[in-house]
C-alpha cells in the first residue's frame, strides 16, 4: 500500500492545515486597507474571493469531520480510505488519474464522488502510485498496450498524462496520429504521416519507428482504416522493394524510371549535392560580415560535396539495415526535380553494351 503513517494521518493533517490558512486569511483580512489596493472596488472584490476562500475551507472541514452525508469526498479522506499520504494522493490527483468532481481554491480540498472512490479501490493504491510515478516512456508503453487491445478512452487518457508531462514530445504525436485513426480522421493522419516523411531532418525516424511498434498491433474492421494502416505500416517500416521507386505516396513524377541504373545513381547523388549546397546557401545568408553575405570558399564547397557524397553513398549503401538510410534515400528519391533531364557523360567513354561486347 502507500506510505501513510498512523503518526500523520491524512485527515488530521489536512485539518492541520486548513486551520493554519484560515488564521492566516484572517490576518491578512485584518490587515489590508485601502492603501493597498488601487481603488475601493479592489479592495472589496479581494475581502470577497478572502472571505469565499475562508469559506470553501471550512466547509471541507465540516466535510473532514463528518462525511457520512456527503457523496463528494475531499481528497485527505480518499487518501486516508486507500491508505496513502497527503502527497501521494494530491501526485495522483495531479497526474489525472483520478477524476474530480468538484476544484476549489485548493487542490488538497478537492472532490472526487463516493463512486469514483469505489474505482480508486478497484485500481489499488498501488497501481495508482506506479501511474504516478511513470516517466513519458512508461505511459507511452501501457499507451502502445491501449492501442493494441482497442482500449480508445485509456489510449486517450494516457496521451493526455503524456501532454500534460511535457510541452511536446514525439511520442506525443504518435499516439496523436493513431488516435486520429480510431476515430476516422483519416485526412488529418495522411497529412501527419506526409509532413513526417518529407521533413529534412532524419529525427523524425524515431516517430515513424515508434508509429509503427503502434501500428502494427492494430486492427480494424472498416476496410478503409486498415487499408491505410497497412500503407503507413509499409512506410513506417521501409517497405519498398527498389529506392529508386517514385511512385511512392503518389507523388506522381515519372523522372528516372526509364533511365539505366548509372543514370539514376548519378541523379540521386546530384540531388544529395543540390540539396547540400541549397542548405549552405541558406545558411550563409545569415552570417554577415560588413552588411554583405560571406562568398562561399573553395574549401567549403568541396567540403559540402563530399560531405553530401558520402552521405548519400552511406545511406544508399544500408538502405535495407537501417530506417534513417530509408528515410534519407527516400527523401532524396522522392524530391528530384520533374524538370531535370537524365544525366549524360560528359566524356566520350565506353557504353555498358560496348564493354561487355569486349
Amino acid at each position: 500500500m502507500g506510505g501513510s503513517k498512523a503518526r500523520h494521518p491524512p485527515v488530521a493533517q489536512r485539518k492541520e492545515q486548513i486551520a493554519r490558512e484560515i488564521k492566516k486569511l484572517e490576518a491578512e483580512y485584518e490587515k489590508k486597507t485601502r492603501r493597498h489596493f488601487k481603488t475601493e472596488e479592489g479592495l472589496d472584490n479581494w475581502r470577497a474571493k478572502n472571505r469565499e476562500k475562508i469559506a470553501a475551507l471550512k466547509e471541507e472541514g465540516a466535510v473532514l469531520e463528518d462525511p457520512g452525508p456527503y457523496n463528494e469526498l475531499p481528497l485527505a479522506i480518499v487518501a486516508e480510505e486507500l491508505g496513502l499520504t497527503l502527497d501521494e494522493i494530491n501526485s495522483i490527483a495531479g497526474d489525472n488519474l483520478l477524476e474530480i468532481s468538484t476544484r476549489t481554491y485548493y487542490s488538497t480540498g478537492s472532490r472526487i464522488t463516493r463512486s469514483e472512490l469505489a474505482r480508486l479501490h478497484e485500481v489499488g493504491a498501488v497501481e495508482l502510485l506506479r501511474l504516478a510515478n511513470q516517466d513519458l516512456d512508461e505511459i507511452f508503453e501501457d499507451a502502445v498496450r491501449y492501442f493494441h487491445s482497442g482500449d480508445l478512452k485509456r489510449a486517450e487518457e494516457a496521451a493526455k498524462r503524456m501532454d500534460e508531462r511535457a510541452t511536446y514530445t514525439p511520442l506525443t504525436w504518435v499516439c496523436e496520429i493513431a488516435l486520429d485513426l480510431m476515430r476516422g480522421k483519416y485526412e488529418d493522419v495522411i497529412s501527419s504521416v506526409r509532413y513526417i516523411c518529407r521533413k529534412d531532418d532524419l529525427h523524425e525516424t524515431g516517430i515513424l519507428t515508434n508509429l509503427g511498434r503502434v501500428l502494427k498491433g492494430m486492427k480494424f474492421e472498416e476496410h478503409g482504416a486498415e487499408s491505410l494502416r497497412e500503407q503507413i505500416l509499409a512506410v513506417t517500416e521501409g517497405g519498398k522493394i527498389d529506392p529508386y521507386d517514385k511512385g511512392y505516396w503518389g507523388i506522381g513524377k515519372q523522372v528516372g524510371m526509364s533511365l539505366d541504373e548509372n543514370q539514376k545513381h548519378a541523379m540521386f547523388l546530384a540531388t544529395a549535392v543540390t540539396h547540400a549546397l541549397e542548405r549552405y546557401k541558406f545558411t550563409k545568408r545569415f552570417k554577415l560580415y560588413n552588411s554583405r553575405t560571406s562568398a562561399m570558399n573553395v574549401e567549403e564547397f568541396e567540403g559540402v560535396i563530399k560531405d553530401a557524397l558520402y552521405t548519400a553513398l552511406q545511406a544508399e549503401s544500408t538502405y535495407y539495415e537501417s530506417a534513417a538510410s530509408k528515410m534519407y534515400v527516400d527523401k532524396l528519391v522522392a524530391s528530384l526535380p520533374k524538370w531535370w533531364v537524365p544525366a549524360e557523360q560528359i566524356s566520350l567513354l565506353p557504353s555498358k553494351s560496348e564493354t561487355q561486347d569486349a
